[in-house]
């Protein structure tokens, strides 16, 4: 059951953009959580009434009861550095570098009903869940690059068929959240953090993946080429934890804290990958 704060306001969003500097600020953000005062309230444990959490509600025919309020606030701050080279003698390439901070008490939005489903540790004290965003990426690296050769000897005319690009991506760690893997309060939620333990407050491994290509063209008489390729993925074989803007690397890892698995990774990017082809053009 989902109900509103009748204080609810229309969410209020500024945002800063100019050539290397982009921020922006919303406040307030639609947030969901359970309704009442943030206490294990109407749960056996709190009320001594059973087994079953929904013994003890007012109301049993009503299950757990959601309020859309709009007291959380996200913010996004960053930096960019981009280097660009136009083509000429054969050479292009381009270069991005990004540091930023992208904090918030809430995370993760529904898009079907327009608010953020991240949990909310203590309703009464949202400053509690302020932190790292799960799309938090504090520096990040991209580059470009394409060399065609253009030598006027003509005894190094075959290498002007040679074509060599390479793709370069590096950032460095997305969020971890923790949780302590049992229901301390009676809730009947298992997903709780740790006690004095932030939301998002650990890190990933950084990513790093070179994806290179080289290519040579074969022409026969004016309009027929054959064109022969290898390219890689991730030719360093660089393990990369397997995670995501939406969620950080909570998913790639254990992330729960009485686990003796605790930070094993769970998941990979792709590993090292080779692919040989040719086409004809005419």
């Amino acid at each position: 059951m989902y109900g509103h704060d009748i204080n609810l306001p229309t969410p209020l969003c500024a945002a800063i953009n100019n050539i290397n500097f982009a921020g922006g600020h919303g406040l307030p953000a639609f947030v969901a959580g359970t309704a009442g005062d943030g206490r294990p309230g109407y749960t056996a444990k709190a009320c001594g009434t059973g087994s079953s959490t929904t013994i003890a509600r007012p109301n049993t025919a009503f299950g757990q009861i959601i309020e859309i309020s709009s007291g959380s606030n996200v913010n996004y701050n960053g930096v960019d550095l981009t280097v660009t080279k136009r083509m000429s003698h054969g050479l292009q390439f381009g270069a991005v570098y990004t540091m930023s901070k992208a904090l918030g008490t809430v995370d993760v939005q529904n898009l079907s009903f327009t608010y953020f489903a991240t949990p909310i540790e203590d309703s009464t004290n949202l400053k509690r869940d302020y932190g790292p965003l799960s799309s938090d990426v504090h520096h990040s690296f991209v580059f470009q690059g394409l060399y065609n050769p253009t030598f006027r000897a003509k005894e190094l005319g075959w290498a002007n068929h040679i074509q060599i690009s390479t793709m370069t991506y590096m950032h460095s760690g997305l969020p971890i959240n923790v949780y302590n893997g049992s229901d301390p309060t009676g809730e009947g939620v298992t997903n709780a953090r740790p006690m004095f333990v932030g939301r998002n407050s650990l890190r990933g491994k950084n990513l790093y993946e070179e994806d290179p290509r080289i290519s040579y063209d074969v022409p026969y008489k004016e309009r027929l080429h054959l064109n022969l390729f290898v390219e890689s993925e991730n030719i360093f074989n660089h393990q990369n934890e397997n995670c995501a803007t939406g969620s950080g690397c909570t998913g790639a890892v254990t992330n729960n804290i009485t686990s003796g698995t605790f930070m094993t990774v769970t998941g990979d990017r792709n590993a090292r990958l080779f692919n040989f082809g040719s086409k004809i053009t005419f």
